[in-house]
């Protein structure tokens, strides 16, 4: 990893290249096997601006990735290395090596292709991470930082539409409106979404204002 230019820190793997951060990191399991490890691994790409303009707002961004399947078009199920403590040297040899080989064809090019705030909401905008990570909070900052203000908030009230919809009682349901449980089991989840992005409008509307219309102005606050 550090010849790909990655330093190791205590949870993952992590480079900077320009104003983007981007991380590679392994989890396992033994799936139920004794000194087993089933590894798999998953990506991050963080852009700085990003990150710095909600942590403006006193708001949590999270990174764009996932498992390394979704990337990987002609695969299908958990991408995982299995190795043990009985292996060979050479079988961890060739399962180092194929871990390389799949970050350098697939997840290196995706890091690269993703690299900018505008390739990003490209990508947004083209349906390319509907399988990944997608932080919603991060697409309308990165649309005000590159002077799209109207596009920031017309993601917003769809995304808000969205989680109302989600949200809403489903007349199959409806039986169970009077149970105790109800009001912390149904759609907690979705109503929660709903909670958080409502939340993250108004600090980001609160925050567009104090900004005013001038993007660059916004892009120097973030900068370092």
């Amino acid at each position: 990893m550090k010849s790909l230019g990655f330093k190791k820190t205590s949870r993952f793997f992590v480079r900077h290249v320009d104003d983007v951060t981007q991380t590679i990191m392994f989890g396992h399991s033994t799936m139920g096997e004794k000194h087993v490890r089933y590894y798999s691994l998953t990506y991050g790409i963080e852009f700085d601006y990003i990150v710095r303009s909600a942590g403006e707002m006193g708001v949590f961004v999270y990174a764009l990735g996932g498992l390394i399947d979704y990337i990987m078009p002609h695969h299908v199920g958990l991408m995982e290395w299995r190795l043990s403590e009985y292996d060979t040297d050479d079988y961890y040899i060739r399962m180092i090596n194929d871990i390389i080989d799949k970050i350098l064809q697939y997840v290196l090019p995706f890091m690269e292709k993703y690299n900018t705030i505008e390739q990003f909401l490209e990508g947004v905008e083209s349906g390319s991470f509907i399988k990944l990570s997608l932080d919603k909070k991060a697409v309308p900052i990165a649309y005000y930082l590159i002077g799209e203000r109207q596009k920031a908030f017309d993601y917003i009230a769809e995304t808000l539409e969205a989680y109302k919809r989600q949200a809403a009682p489903m007349p199959f349901h409806e039986h169970i409106i009077t149970e105790e449980y109800e009001k912390d089991v149904y759609n907690c989840n979705q109503d929660g979404n709903l909670r958080v992005y409502q939340d993250f409008a108004d600090k980001f509307t609160k925050w567009v204002n104090q900004k005013g219309n001038d993007t660059r102005a916004t892009l120097l606050t973030v900068l370092p």
